[in-house]
């Protein structure tokens, strides 16, 4: 089954694990965003006209900065990008005024970060597994330990969930 995501330049099917996954992304980092700037960022008028691609760029650069502290990083190997690089782009741009940010078409914080999430994060692990998930070139001994890690994380609702299922259609 096809879902649509739509914006202002139109619509693109996808499936629909994809468009949740992508829904999720977005507003986590809405939310983060907006802390972001409820923080002191705009003076206390709380008036202020942002230009679409700065606050793009502090919703992907606060994606990924949460992704490295949850540990994601670590299994995308020489894909992780470096924050610290990042963050100083990102300063340098916010200091050359309004023209760091005059086109959304142009925002190189936020195509890093939808490019690792597309290719580097399961998108039906939130929905499905209630987790997410990174995974790496398949290495048989790290996979394994990262699956007996995650089902023994997990003991419990597997459990309960095996027990659901072999008692479903059957009378007692």
């Amino acid at each position: 089954m096809l879902d649509a995501i739509h914006g202002n330049g139109g619509s693109i099917s996808v499936p629909s694990e994809v468009a949740y996954a992508t829904c999720q992304l977005a507003e986590e980092a809405a939310q983060r965003t907006v802390a972001i700037l409820r923080s002191g960022v705009i003076p206390s008028s709380g008036q202020a006209t942002l230009p679409a691609a700065l606050l793009l760029e502090i919703a992907a650069l606060s994606t990924l900065i949460a992704w490295e502290e949850r540990g994601d990083f670590e299994h995308l190997g020489e894909a992780a990008p470096d924050i610290d690089i990042l963050k100083q782009d990102f300063l340098n741009r916010c200091r050359e005024g309004g023209k760091g940010f005059d086109d959304a078409e142009h925002a190189p914080i936020s195509s890093l970060m939808m490019n690792l999430f597309t290719e580097n994060f399961a998108m039906e692990a939130p929905a499905r597994l209630n987790a997410k998930l990174v995974m790496t070139q398949l290495d048989e001994e790290n996979f394994i330990e990262e699956l007996a890690e995650f089902l023994w994380a997990n003991r419990h609702s597997l459990a309960n969930n095996e027990r659901g299922a072999s008692t479903h259609g059957k009378e007692k």
